[in-house]
């Protein structure tokens, strides 16, 4: 073999595991024999070496969290690492929250009010979701399991893509939308010019820091139960990260350093859950987007903002 080493495949669809248009011709003894000459090493260092003689052999005696971020690679901790890590991510959020509330850029109950926010419409997303996925399994026969696999229905790619598509089109409407109203509501009442993107800016700072404060609950929650939430402290502290780095370097392109990490991070993510829960989660899409969104949405309006000042 040209490729030396173990060569995994893996479908990426359920429906296509086995079939009616399994096609057995394809199963040969040069094939069987291809995989079984990858295997025989493998299996003959198990069975043959003293060392794996003891059933806890391959138990490692420390815990560790390790997960993938494209083109950046894997990245692995060990329990004490990821601790260190998640106090390091707090600590840049109550300096950046401190620092922005000192500036009064952002007020705590409007921050507050911000984030509940965000956790109501991701709620509402998930139902949604969900909804969506069991009228699906209706229309084709399929047995529908909340949070399960689901069988049965050959399009689910297009569904999913739909609804993350749409899902992130009505959150940036509803975005764009909040920040209007806002600057109209402060310019309504300022006789100052500036009046109106002031009030803009303020809005993307309440719902950055409610989107955060939101990422910072929620890591807290998973990390003293399940001991892990990589999937939402990692957004969490690239955006604490690149607000700290800006304030501090005056180089607004930290920001956008933090919404590519993050998106780099949510469509691998986003794209792993989707295919091992199948549609049955299909409100865990939509539910991710709406958080993921509230956080990136303001970044990038922060980002492209023309004010100096801000």
């Amino acid at each position: 073999d040209s490729h030396p080493g173990m060569n995994y495949s893996h479908l990426d669809d359920i429906n296509l595991y086995h079939t009616d248009l399994d096609n057995y011709d394809n199963i040969s003894l040069k094939r069987i024999q291809h995989f079984g000459a990858q295997l025989e090493p493998i299996i003959e260092e198990y069975l043959t070496n003293h060392e794996y003689r003891d059933s806890k052999a391959l138990v490692s005696d420390k815990s560790s969290v390790a997960f993938t971020i494209p083109v950046i690679g894997l990245l692995n901790f060990s329990k004490g690492g990821y601790l260190l890590a998640n106090s390091i991510v707090l600590a840049l959020f109550c300096i950046i929250f401190s620092f922005a509330l000192i500036g009064g850029r952002i007020r705590p109950l409007k921050v507050l009010v911000a984030s509940a926010k965000v956790l109501l419409w991701a709620i509402v997303a998930f139902g949604i979701g969900e909804l969506l996925a069991w009228v699906i399994s209706l229309i084709t026969g399929a047995k529908f399991s909340l949070m399960g696999i689901l069988r049965g229905v050959q399009f689910d790619e297009w569904v999913m893509i739909g609804t993350a598509v749409i899902t992130a089109l009505i959150a940036a409407i509803c975005y764009f939308f909040g920040r209007k109203k806002s600057a109209d509501r402060i310019s309504s009442t300022a006789i100052r010019k500036s009046a109106s993107a002031s009030g803009a800016t303020r809005f993307s700072y309440n719902l950055l820091y409610g989107a955060m404060l939101l990422l910072l609950f929620l890591s807290a929650v998973l990390l003293f139960t399940i001991g892990e939430n990589f999937f939402f402290v990692l957004p969490l502290g690239l955006a604490a990260a690149s607000v700290f780095l800006w304030r501090v370097t005056n180089w607004r392109g930290w920001l956008l350093v933090a919404i590519v990490v993050t998106l780099l991070h949510a469509f691998s993510f986003l794209y792993i859950v989707i295919i091992s829960l199948t549609m049955g989660a299909l409100g865990v899409l939509p539910l991710f987007i709406v958080i993921y969104l509230a956080l990136l949405l303001p970044l990038a309006d922060l980002y492209t903002r023309k004010e100096k000042t801000i």
